[in-house]
């Protein structure tokens, strides 16, 4: 039984490739300490105490944080410390719980929070980086802050904190992959090339002129010889084509595919042999659409008229 396409949509089991063929081993908590190995070696590699991430990619990559990603994207909310050792702390957390050490309120970082006092919130922010500074028992005043406001760079320095692009951190931590990085990578790859070739699949015509004589009513055998001359063509100034014979009369001289914008005419004219000229012609018009069909003509059939 076919589905539609919110339900194809919604039950999402056509592009699920493990229907198909076994998912490779991939170890999930290894690639988290790799990602969380890679952020703090380009800490040390630019000789700094911890970096705060803010672009939702990069609390993906560095914590597993997965909450309002889009959102995120455009009105920072949630932030990451992670220092050269531990503990990771997440500010401002929203759904499920990351890859953390532990959890923490949050400073105003966008409009959309702070409003016209948006810089109200960035001393106090600055405050949060110096305790955490003295927590993680480092003297160390370089950090890097990914995406930060002015207002907040600024509060920073005001605290003797040297700043840098945290981009500087996140960016370079994701270029190397790890073997379990890349057999995500050429999972989810073949999983889109699923989805191709199931798109392509449902691409098809729904229909031949071919396939169409062959699913036509079949004429019985007392009714041919007076049978219509066809059972469905084309219409727009006159008969077009395309034309599709009865079955019984053979293949039609050309195939081809319904296309949205065809109006046909669907033909019917029953006449049994020796009673030539009575009889029923019925006639639809039909417009194909992009989805299927709508009928045109929709006078009722009148029960006086068939007697």
């Amino acid at each position: 039984m076919s589905r539609s396409s919110d339900t194809i949509v919604q039950v999402d089991d056509w592009s699920d490739l493990s229907r198909h063929r076994g998912m490779p081993e991939i170890d999930f908590d290894r690639m988290r300490r790799y990602r969380i190995g890679r952020t703090r070696q380009e800490l040390k590699r630019n000789d700094a105490a911890t970096c705060m991430l803010v672009n939702s990619i990069s609390l993906r990559y560095a914590a597993d944080y997965r909450s309002y990603a889009l959102f995120q994207l455009h009105i920072p909310t949630s932030y990451l410390f992670v220092p050269e050792e531990e503990p990771v702390v997440i500010h401002g957390l929203y759904g499920a719980r990351p890859m953390v050490d532990d959890l923490r309120t949050n400073r105003a970082l966008s409009y959309f929070d702070g409003g016209p006092v948006l810089g109200d919130s960035a001393p106090r922010l600055a405050e949060d980086v110096v305790n955490f500074l003295s927590e993680i028992c480092t003297d160390n005043r370089r950090i890097a802050v990914e995406y930060g406001n002015h207002s907040l760079t600024r509060a920073l320095m005001q605290r003797g904190l040297e700043v840098f692009d945290g981009a500087l951190i996140s960016e370079k931590a994701r270029v190397i992959k790890s073997p379990d990085e890349v057999a995500c990578i050429k999972w989810a790859v073949e999983v889109a090339e699923l989805g191709i070739a199931n798109v392509k699949e449902a691409l098809r015509p729904g229909l031949t002129l071919s396939e169409f004589q062959r699913r036509a009513f079949p004429v019985p055998e007392e009714h041919r010889e007076n049978a219509y001359a066809c059972v469905a063509h084309a219409v727009g100034k006159c008969d077009e084509c395309p034309r599709i014979n009865p079955g019984f009369r053979g293949a039609n001289s050309y195939d081809g595919v319904f296309e949205a914008g065809i109006v046909l005419c669907i033909e019917s004219y029953m006449v049994a042999e020796g009673e030539t000229g009575v009889g029923v012609k019925l006639e639809q018009q039909v417009l194909v659409t992009d989805d299927g069909h709508e009928m045109i003509s929709s006078y009722p059939l009148e029960d006086a008229l068939m007697e």
